[in-house]
């Protein structure tokens, strides 16, 4: 009985590793033009995973107008997309925006070890 029961429970831990996700990673290439600083996030679409990590207010700062890489380890085909915004009141914001809310084109990219094209965020211009 203990022996059928040591097999069968091998069994399953080999079937859970076979379909275990790939860990895989991509690097977010990033440059702020904006007048004010910026912050960014970035979201999976799919799971419940953000990344600088969890907790309130955590985000990755974009302080100056110099070209920043984010490597995020990620699953192989994870979508992941970047929202960011102006500091400190959120004037401008690009992406998906503070907390993922909001919707955007292009923003989103496919986690399997490549790197994103140079993302540069500006202010829009009001005419």
């Amino acid at each position: 009985m203990i022996r059928t029961m040591w097999i069968a429970c091998a069994s399953f831990v080999v079937f859970a590793c076979t379909t275990d996700a790939i860990a895989d990673s991509i690097t977010f290439n990033v440059q702020s033009m904006a007048e004010q600083r910026a912050e960014i996030v970035f979201y999976s679409l799919d799971r419940r995973v953000h990344w600088p990590g969890p907790g309130p207010n955590r985000v990755y700062p974009l302080n100056d107008y110099g070209k920043h890489q984010f490597k995020l380890n990620c699953i192989t085909n994870e979508k992941i997309c970047y929202g960011a915004w102006t500091v400190p009141n959120q004037q401008f914001s690009w992406g998906e925006g503070p907390g993922g809310r909001g919707s955007c084109r292009d923003c989103c990219y496919t986690c399997s070890g490549n790197g994103t094209e140079l993302i540069v965020l500006r202010n829009r211009v009001n005419r």
